[in-house]
């Protein structure tokens, strides 16, 4: 009985822990306050070092700036359309925090396009299968106040993406 006691007690801990450090969680989030795009702009233009790149302004309020590299001449995705892409990720100092060109050489699929942060969901549509862009996206159309995979709330990005297939 005493055993038995100790476990309950044990778990009643642990699940103390995990509900202060959940509460934490969303307090951190909670304090983030979006960034408008005029703030991100000149950061986000500083990457635009060529004319080919184009501000997409079809967005409600914010922009990305696409440069498509190869049209491609495949099917062209839907926002019901999973993709299988491969991809590398910038900050806007120009490091990269992420890639799929190593580790995924066929390329990665994700997600229907509608799923994918907003960015992608503006920008992927104007290529086709086979195609490549690159897209530079401010936060709110990236990660904004909910970082993701180590990336920091309210960073504007920028992607390399070849789209390798269109699904359904």
């Amino acid at each position: 009985m005493l055993l038995i006691k100790k476990y309950v007690a044990v778990f009643a801990a642990a699940a103390g822990l995990i509900l202060v450090i959940g509460c934490l969680k969303q307090k951190d989030t909670a304090s983030c306050t979006p960034v408008p795009i005029a703030n991100e702009l000149d950061t986000m233009k500083a990457m635009v070092r060529d004319s080919a790149f184009v501000m997409d302004t079809t967005g409600a309020s914010d922009s990305v700036f696409y440069q498509i590299v190869t049209a491609g001449t495949g099917a062209a995705p839907t926002a019901s359309s999973t993709l299988t892409v491969k991809y590398i990720a910038y900050y806007m100092n120009g490091r990269p925090y992420d890639s799929t060109f190593v580790a995924y050489p066929n390329g990665v699929t994700t997600p229907p396009l509608n799923q994918l942060i907003p960015g992608w969901q503006q920008g992927l549509p104007k290529i086709k299968e086979g195609g490549q862009i690159r897209l530079i996206i401010p936060s709110s159309l990236a990660y904004g106040c909910n970082p993701n995979g180590g990336v920091l709330a309210n960073q504007p990005l920028y992607f390399n993406i070849q789209l390798i297939k269109v699904g359904n």
